[in-house]
């Protein structure tokens, strides 16, 4: 079965992240890794160019076909790019992930369910902020069953897309949350709001939090047990300037220490170039403290 992990890009503000991301992947995985890039974004067309010793591949997209809105279907659309291309396995991930340990033991899964989720920390889909988010699945008329939105929101783990997967025998399902996120473009994280009609699937396996872990509301206190860290946009120089180092400090300091390992690597020369656009602070915090990523990596054990 041919089989990739695939990160996606537009833009300059996650190209740090993502350099980050696959540098920590290939520390667990010799498989298949793609980036998704945008065939019209001059950004991303310099990255590709720095990016070889990373071994991964580069499929080029048109984001231009579909709405450029992180909100929108653009994950959907993607998927149906990689099975298009002939992938029968694909786990999509979000650039802004530290990768800790191994993920290999989600394929089994996968390839006998065809749905990977992901579990967002302990919230659970009957909870108000979940319970609000699934309202709009019924406002908008996506559940019309009163049954299936009183299973939806009975208790199920809610779900975080920044690690997800699907089999090609699953091209169904994926045709039915590209069309529910398609209703609710526009809407906050409509495309993580829609995929929880996933849930009501028997085919649909969720991983633990450990696989997708938040950088934000997890466990802070033991972060780095995590397999996957995810920092959500925001978190990497601790989010917020009056949450800088405080609420966040740990998980904050974790993906710094990777930061210097990377750049220790010299795999990509060019990395530091993107510090300036990076999120969540880091070329504040950076300019502050220059020595900052040697320091955080003292405080680790980095695998």
């Amino acid at each position: 079965m041919t089989k990739c992990i695939a990160f996606f890009n537009f833009g300059n503000k996650c190209i740090l992240e993502l350099l980050v991301a696959t540098y920590t992947l290939r520390k667990h995985y010799t498989g298949k890794i793609v980036w998704m890039l945008d065939r019209n974004d001059d950004w991303n067309k310099q990255v590709a160019q720095q990016v070889i010793n990373l071994n991964i591949d580069i499929m080029w997209v048109n984001l231009n076909l579909i709405k450029r809105n992180a909100k929108s279907a653009v994950k959907p659309y993607l998927f149906n790019q990689l099975f298009a291309t002939g992938y029968d396995s694909c786990i999509m991930c979000d650039g802004d992930l530290l990768f800790l340990k191994p993920i290999d033991e989600l394929w089994k899964p996968l390839e006998e369910n065809g749905i990977l989720l992901t579990q967002f920390c302990n919230w659970k889909t009957n909870g108000p902020i979940m319970m609000g988010r699934l309202k709009q699945l019924e406002d908008v008329g996506i559940i019309t069953n009163k049954e299936m939105f009183k299973q939806l929101t009975n208790g199920l783990p809610a779900i975080n897309i920044g690690v997800m997967g699907f089999t090609r025998k699953r091209l169904n399902a994926v045709k039915t949350w590209e069309s529910a996120t398609e209703k609710l473009a526009g809407k906050h994280i409509a495309d993580e709001v829609a995929a929880h009609l996933l849930l009501t699937f028997d085919y649909t396996y969720i991983a633990p939090s450990t696989f997708n872990a938040s950088a934000k509301i997890g466990d802070l206190s033991h972060i780095e047990d995590n397999h996957i860290v995810h920092y959500h946009g925001s978190s990497q120089g601790g989010g917020e300037p009056d949450l800088r180092y405080e609420n966040r400090r740990r998980s904050s300091r974790l993906w710094f220490a990777y930061l210097y390992d990377f750049y220790k690597s010299g795999l990509v020369p060019e990395a530091s170039m993107w510090e300036h656009y990076a999120t969540g602070g880091v070329y504040e915090v950076l300019q502050s403290n220059p020595n900052l990523p040697y320091e955080c990596s003292r405080e680790f054990i980095l695998c």
